[in-house]
C-alpha cells in the first residue's frame, strides 16, 4: 500500500500513480478521439488512454486498473493495490486466500503474485495480470479451469486463456472475456457454462457463442455478459426467466456498460450512468421487468447474494437489499428497497459485495469492509459490523 493517487484518479478513470504524487494533465486528441492522461514524474513522462489497460510501468510508476480491483466471495475478500500487489483474507478452508495452506486469515495476506484484476467466487479466487489468468481455491467442480478437479491453495495458471480482459466467478463456475470471446468453465448442472448443454462440468475453459464482451459477471448458478454491442446476455439459472444453457438476450435492456448478478436478481449499469434492475421477487429487486432504482452518475456496481451496491462519480457508495448482517453499511436497519448512502466513507473507487459482507477500495488505496465477519472476511478479528471498518495492511 502506501501509494498516493493523483487527483485524476477516480471511480471512472484509469491512471498511473507513484509513491509521490504525480503531475497530471488531461489531454484530448486533435481528432476528437479518446481522452488520455499524461503523467510527469521526476522529469519522466508516460501516457495512458481512457481504456489503456496493459500500459507498461516505467520510472517507478505502476498502471492502476480502477475496475475489478476488489472482490468479495462467500466469506473471503481480496484487493489489488496501486502497486499491483494482491492481498486476500477471510475463509481459507479450500485455499481461496492463496497462502499455500488452509488456515483462515483475519488480516490481509499478501499473495505471491502481482495482479491487475481479481475476482472471488464462493470459495475460489482468480486474478489477471498482463492478460494471463491464475486461479486457486475450491476446484471440486472444475471451477478453477485448470484441467482437473483438485483444490489449489496457491495460484495456478489457466493456460487455455490469453488476453484476458474481464473475469467473474460464481459459486462453482467461472467466466472470462479473453482472446476469442467469452469462455466459461466449472459446474454445468443448469447450463452455467453457456455452451447450450446441461449437466456435468467442464474443468477447462469452453468458448460460448459470445465472440466479444465488455463485461462478465457471475453469481450462484448464473453468468452474464455485456457484449460488444452493449447488450446484456445471461445463461444458467436466469432470474425471472428460468434455466437457459445458452446466452439469453435481454432485448428490453440496451446500451449497457456493466452487469451485476445476485442470487435472484440482475442489475445493469447503462452508458448514461443509470441502472436497470430486475429479479424473481423479494428484496433487493421486486419485479421481473427492468426498473430504474433512481440513481444517476453511477460508475460501477456490484451484487452480493441478497444486496447490491453502486459507486457514483463523486465517490459515494449506496447499497440496498437485505441487511441482516449489516452488509448495507448503514448501521442497524431493516432491509431496504431503495438505495441508501453509506454515510461514513467517501472517495470510493470501487465496491465489492459478497455473500453477506461488502468491501470498498478508496482513492488513497485504503480498504473498508462491513457486514458479516464470522470467518474474518472484514479483515479483522471480532464480530460483524454494520458500518465500514478499516482493513489494516
Amino acid at each position: 500500500m502506501g501509494v498516493v493517487a493523483s487527483a485524476a484518479c477516480g471511480p471512472s478513470k484509469d491512471c498511473r500513480v507513484t509513491k509521490t504524487c504525480p503531475t497530471v494533465v488531461e489531454t484530448t486528441s486533435s481528432s476528437g478521439g479518446a481522452t488520455g492522461t499524461s503523467t510527469g514524474v521526476g522529469g519522466e513522462s508516460a501516457s495512458v488512454g481512457s481504456g489503456g489497460q496493459g500500459a507498461g510501468a516505467g520510472g517507478g510508476q505502476n498502471f492502476v486498473q480502477t475496475e475489478q480491483r476488489i472482490a468479495a466471495g462467500d466469506a473471503h475478500s481480496c484487493v489489488v493495490t496501486f502497486e499491483n500487489e494482491l492481498y486476500c483474507w477471510g475463509l481459507n478452508q479450500t485455499g481461496q486466500v492463496g497462502a499455500g495452506d488452509n488456515l483462515n486469515r483475519s488480516t490481509p495476506y499478501k499473495v505471491a503474485i502481482g495482479a491487475h484484476r481479481v475476482a472471488a467466487g464462493g470459495t475460489s479466487t482468480c486474478s489477471e495480470v498482463d492478460g494471463m489468468l491464475r486461479c486457486w481455491g475450491a476446484n471440486y467442480r472444475g471451477q478453477l479451469g485448470i484441467g482437473n478437479e483438485a483444490n489449489q491453495s496457491l495460484p495456478v495458471d489457466v493456460v487455455a486463456l490469453t488476453s484476458v480482459s474481464k473475469l467473474a466467478l460464481g459459486d462453482e463456475h467461472g467466466c472470462a472475456a479473453a482472446s476469442g470471446g467469452v469462455w466459461c468453465w466449472g459446474d454445468n448442472t443448469v447450463g452455467q457454462v453457456g455452451t447450450g448443454n446441461v449437466g456435468g462440468m467442464q474443468n477447462a475453459p469452453t468458448l460460448t457463442n459470445i465472440m466479444a464482451a465488455n463485461w462478465v459477471a457471475a453469481s450462484g448458478q448464473t453468468a452474464c455478459a455485456v457484449d460488444d454491442g452493449n447488450a446484456v446476455r445471461c445463461w444458467g439459472t436466469i432470474p425471472a426467466i428460468g434455466p437457459s444453457p445458452s446466452p439469453f438476450l435481454y432485448s428490453s435492456v440496451a446500451s449497457a456498460k456493466q452487469v451485476a448478478v445476485g442470487d435472484a436478481f440482475i442489475c445493469a449499469l447503462l452508458l448514461d450512468g443509470t441502472m436497470r434492475c430486475w429479479g424473481d421477487g423479494g428484496l433487493p429487486m421486486v419485479g421481473a421487468s427492468p426498473s430504474n432504482p433512481g440513481l444517476t452518475d453511477v460508475v460501477s456496481v456490484s451484487a452480493g447474494s441478497r444486496h447490491i451496491c453502486a459507486v457514483t462519480g463523486d465517490g459515494s457508495v449506496l447499497c440496498w437489499g437485505q441487511n441482516d448482517f449489516g452488509q448495507l453499511g448503514i448501521g442497524p436497519s431493516p432491509a431496504q428497497a431503495s438505495p441508501q448512502p453509506v454515510a461514513s466513507i467517501s472517495n470510493v473507487l470501487q465496491v465489492a459485495a459478497g455473500d453477506d459482507h461488502t468491501c470498498a477500495v478508496l482513492s488513497d488505496d485504503s480498504v473498508r469492509c462491513w457486514g458479516r465477519n464470522h470467518r474474518g472476511q472484514l479483515g479483522r478479528d471480532g464480530g460483524d459490523s454494520d458500518v465500514p471498518v478499516v482493513v489494516a495492511f
